[in-house]
């Protein structure tokens, strides 16, 4: 299952947050971010709890390929094996989404496509770890590239590096988002119930009220909904990129992560499997399996195949298939005519691979140092606007 649907209801529970809290006036816009940010942070624990989870699985699988022993034992020895106990199963049915995990987990859930596995694998099935949702999609591919070419270096493989380093940046990004959120908690109880009291005083004694707390107030009367109103946005960013991966792929910003490290992943198996002695429709016909590649890639595989059927030379199906561009074509024809295609495929998925985790750390150490930056810009402008006035009245106080 893809997460898709646990963002829908992420968003589905915070609209009936919205609904609940809107008697409280004024006080429900800190609880409505309060809850969007739990919300958030418990969605994003679950995703990574269950790449865990596939990982250690992976790892295990991976070790018994290598060393030719049967892997139903190690699906069966999964501690995923085993029932979650009663109380864990009936708080399930509350905690953190009410009644979602137990319909999840009856057929989606890491234990439900386990034991699908384990069935799959009890009546011989080869491909029982294909199971969909059973592993990462990167694991399985650096798994069949061990089956299908001998001989590999089982370092060599960077299957879910690309997920880590954004399991990493997600973490990163919690603390400025927090310190905003507690930020303006306190902004707005300042702007209701202290601003209007200060302001009157401030009036009383015939003062002018300072132009640096009316400007912040101003600013905050408006900035808690445009925070709301940012972290939808970037919820409803992600549904649609992973209801339409194509869009992953192109859109400003999640299209230089994903799309580089999709290619990189699909050219680099396709030279393996050419160095290995299988002819491109035989290779294609390897690759093209749901559990190894997303449909954006699988879609291009496609069309590079239908490309090579209709005569093209594989540079310029490659190119049309949008698996490469113009320059990659003219390096890869170089190494064509040098009797090193297979090579430069190996090399040129690897390079971007290397590119798409650069961009990814270059990008989260600039938004982590600018978030940290600008968060400590706000918190001085709010504790030095908010205190200004009591300021000004001690020093008035002091000349009367």
């Amino acid at each position: 299952m893809s997460y898709s649907r646990q963002f829908l209801v992420l968003l589905v529970n915070g609209l009936l947050a919205v609904l609940l809290v809107a008697f409280l006036g004024p006080l429900s816009l800190p609880v409505i971010i309060l809850i969007l940010v739990t919300a958030s942070w418990i969605f994003d624990c679950m995703i990574q709890l269950r790449w865990m989870h596939q990982r250690e699985l992976a790892m295990a699988l991976g070790v018994a390929m290598r060393r030719r022993v049967p892997l139903l034992p190690v699906l069966e020895g999964n501690p995923l094996a085993v029932p979650a106990p009663w109380w864990r199963r009936f708080l399930a049915w509350f905690f953190p989404y009410p009644f979602y995990a137990p319909i999840y987990a009856w057929k989606y859930g890491a234990r439900a496509v386990l034991h699908r596995a384990i069935v799959r694998g009890r009546a011989g099935d080869p491909e029982a770890i294909l199971e969909p949702g059973l592993l990462n999609s990167d694991d399985l591919l650096d798994m069949e590239m061990d089956r299908l070419v001998p001989g590999l270096d089982p370092g060599r493989t960077r299957g879910g590096r690309l997920r880590a380093e954004l399991a990493l940046a997600m973490s990163q990004a919690v603390y400025p988002v927090l310190i905003v959120f507690f930020t303006l908690v306190v902004a707005l109880f300042w702007m209701i119930f202290i601003a209007p009291k200060i302001a009157m005083i401030v009036r009383e004694l015939g003062m002018p009220y300072p132009w640096l707390t009316a400007k912040v107030e101003g600013f905050f009367s408006w900035a808690a909904w445009e925070f709301i109103a940012l972290f939808l946005a970037f919820c409803f960013l992600a549904m649609l990129c992973m209801f339409n991966p194509s869009l992953a792929w192109k859109i400003p910003g999640p299209g230089g992560l994903f799309a580089p490290w999709g290619r990189g992943r699909l050219l680099e198996s396709l030279g393996l499997l050419i160095k290995s002695g299988r002819q491109l429709p035989e290779a294609t016909d390897l690759l093209d399996k749901p559990a190894l590649h997303g449909s954006e890639a699988r879609r291009r595989l496609v069309a590079f195949r239908l490309r090579i059927e209709e005569g093209n030379s594989a540079n310029e199906a490659l190119r049309r298939s949008g698996l490469i561009n113009e320059a990659q074509e003219a390096w890869l024809g170089l190494a064509t005519k040098s009797g090193r295609f297979p090579d430069a495929l190996v090399e040129l998925g690897g390079s971007l691979q290397a590119l798409s985790l650069r961009r990814l750390r270059w990008r989260s150490t600039l938004a982590s140092t600018l978030g940290i930056l600008l968060v400590g810009i706000l918190v001085g402008l709010v504790v030095v606007a908010f205190f200004l006035p009591l300021v000004d009245m001690i020093n008035w106080l002091e000349g009367a």
